[in-house]
């Protein structure tokens, strides 16, 4: 007999409604960790809950302040500033996000998206352009 935890079994159904093929389920299940909570509000959001997403970031935010899962709790506020029309606004958490990335890839390259999008949709296309180009440590 297979044993699957509970936690497992969440995470596997946040995943499949974030980025796979329940994406609209609802409700959904509550998160038990971080990621899970991460995973919820990416859902939440793709479905239009707006005010369920948001209310996971600010939890996320808050019991993550300064890591990859911060990082990425910032950029998905700035993509819903975005769909809203608020590149502006959007700027300031993806800046932040950029902040917090650290070394971990898909948290940069979320931040540094985020940071092209907010400078085309002020029509900073100069900007937008050189967002992309990373330059190695020397």
């Amino acid at each position: 007999m297979i044993h699957i935890s509970r936690r497992a079994s969440v995470e596997s159904e946040l995943a499949a409604v974030a980025f796979g093929d329940q994406p609209g389920r609802w409700p959904l299940p509550a998160a038990i960790t971080p990621h899970q909570q991460w995973l919820r509000a990416v859902g939440a959001a793709g479905q239009g809950r707006y005010g369920s997403a948001y209310a996971d970031l600010v939890a996320l935010r808050g019991a993550a302040p300064s890591d990859r899962l911060s990082s990425l709790a910032h950029s998905a506020h700035a993509s819903f500033l975005r769909q809203l029309g608020w590149h502006s606004l959007a700027r300031g958490w993806d800046g932040r996000a950029w902040a917090l990335a650290g070394d971990d890839p898909e948290a940069a390259g979320d931040a540094l998206t985020g940071l092209a999008a907010d400078a085309l949709g002020v029509g900073r296309l100069a900007a937008a352009a050189g967002r992309g180009r990373i330059r190695p440590a020397e």
